[in-house]
């Protein structure tokens, strides 16, 4: 019996202390804590209660999204702050996106040769250099329709031009002939197309040459002379090339624009005979204060200054301005051919005058002027003489002002080379002058071959303007 009351003592105590670890306090005792070597110590003292050590409630996390619009997944703009994470039918927490209005449009997007940034990098269709030239890209010309002249007209589509001459507000296309087949030469022809994106493919209007050798349609200008808002024409008659040279058919014949076409204004006469006044035609704005535009015929094989040293003439448009002598003129350098081809510039000099663009024989292979305007006078703008880059004949006899092509804030310009030596023979082609910071006489020039055996390319030469959208 002593033995059981023994074992019903011991697990009494043991129920009493289950689960205390050596040196917690005996709630029954007196305070005195017993340590796992039976040693007494000090009294424990019960927990703090300090505030200042109770857990901070969480706050939500603020998220950086973006306003998504076209629903691929990336926005554009600017950046939203929110409480917590984006909510995907608003926003979304990944940016970048170059254009928030198309789906195709986004950083890890598919590039495609369109002239559009598919992937938000380097430009469109991935122009890696930023020079503005897209190697992948590729143009397929649709053939709108075509006009077969009968085969006495000789040099069909000499010259070419657009506007709305007919005030209907729809593009009308200009095509010169230089000649007509006859023994003595040829009458030459203008002809208008009227609304070409629809036809119809006969000519609206059409008008030839005086006689055997005035050869109307050597050059061609299609713009407003008179701020009437209906566009104009002048129309050289003189065959651009001094073989052979042109009779006493030279001038240029200037048309009025309107409701109903266009209507012959008057012609003016060659300032000498045979000075081969109208092979090439410009208009600039108005420099001498008078509303008016100026009208600038080149007259190549003019002697005045030394055989075939040419001369370039300036007459204020008026209603009557080819019954008028000349403003003023200036001229070229013996056999300098000053103003085979002419081309009027926006400002290249970075005074706000207007520029223009001087072909010339001279300088053994040609040579191009850039003629600095200046209000009032010709004779007054100085000159920048810009010669072959090279050892053939034939630069500059044709020259064109292409805009701004590399997106700096300057107008570039180009001269035709149709005698350019390549590795194909006489390819041809064209020189390029990129004008730089702060404007003339800092260009850079880059030589742009044709590419084909004997093409002759840079004959013909124009700027085309925006073709691609960029």
């Amino acid at each position: 019996m002593g033995g059981r009351l023994w074992a019903a003592c011991f697990f009494l105590w043991a129920a009493c202390h289950a689960g205390r670890a050596p040196g917690s306090t005996d709630p029954g005792g007196v305070g005195e804590d017993v340590s796992a070597e039976g040693e007494t110590g000090p009294t424990d003292v019960p927990p703090s209660s300090d505030a200042s050590d109770t857990p901070e409630p969480a706050t939500p996390e603020d998220f950086s999204c973006f306003e998504d619009k076209d629903g691929d997944g990336y926005g554009g703009g600017e950046e939203v702050e929110v409480e917590g994470p984006c909510p995907d039918f608003a926003l979304v927490g990944v940016g970048g996106d170059c254009d928030d209005d198309d789906a195709t449009s986004h950083p890890g997007g598919t590039e495609v040769c369109d002239g559009v940034d598919q992937d938000c990098a380097n430009g469109a269709d991935d122009d890696q250099d930023g020079d503005r030239h897209w190697p992948c890209a590729t143009f397929t010309p649709r053939l709108g329709w075509v006009h077969r002249e009968s085969a006495e007209h000789i040099g069909y589509g000499y010259r070419l031009g657009v506007g709305d001459v007919d005030a209907d507000g729809r593009v009308d296309l200009l095509v010169t002939a230089y000649g007509t087949y006859a023994p003595l030469g040829g009458h030459g022809l203008l002809q208008v197309f009227c609304d070409i994106a629809s036809g119809p493919r006969t000519p609206c209007f059409e008008d030839v040459g005086k006689g055997s050798s005035d050869f109307l349609g050597a050059s061609l200008w299609v713009g407003d002379a008179d701020a009437d808002g209906d566009a104009d024409v002048l129309v050289g008659r003189a065959l651009s090339t001094s073989a052979p040279r042109p009779g006493e058919g030279s001038g240029v014949r200037w048309y009025r624009g309107g409701p109903g076409g266009l209507v012959v204004g008057g012609d003016r006469a060659a300032v000498v005979a045979g000075d081969g006044l109208g092979a090439a035609v410009a208009s600039v704005a108005d420099m001498d204060g008078d509303g008016r535009v100026e009208v600038l015929p080149s007259a190549p094989w003019d002697d005045q200054g030394g055989e075939d040293a040419g001369r370039l003439y300036r007459w204020s448009w008026t209603d009557d301005w080819h019954a008028q002598a000349p403003i003023e003129s200036v001229g070229g350098r013996y056999h300098a051919e000053l103003g085979v081809s002419l081309a009027a510039t926006p400002d290249v000099d970075g005074d706000g005058v207007d520029d223009l663009l001087i072909g010339s024989n001279a300088g053994v292979y040609g040579e191009l002027q850039v003629l600095f305007l200046t209000p009032f006078s010709l004779a007054a703008s100085p000159t920048l003489r810009l010669l072959a880059p090279g050892s053939e004949s034939g630069f500059s006899t044709r020259v064109a002002s292409l805009g701004d092509v590399d997106g700096d804030g300057w107008t570039d310009f180009a001269a035709g080379w149709p005698y350019q030596p390549g590795t194909l023979g006489d390819e041809g082609g064209f020189v390029l002058y990129r004008v730089r910071p702060p404007g003339l006489p800092n260009v850079t020039e880059t030589v742009v071959p044709f590419g084909r055996s004997d093409a002759f390319g840079g004959d013909c030469l124009a700027a085309a303007g925006d073709v691609n959208g960029d």
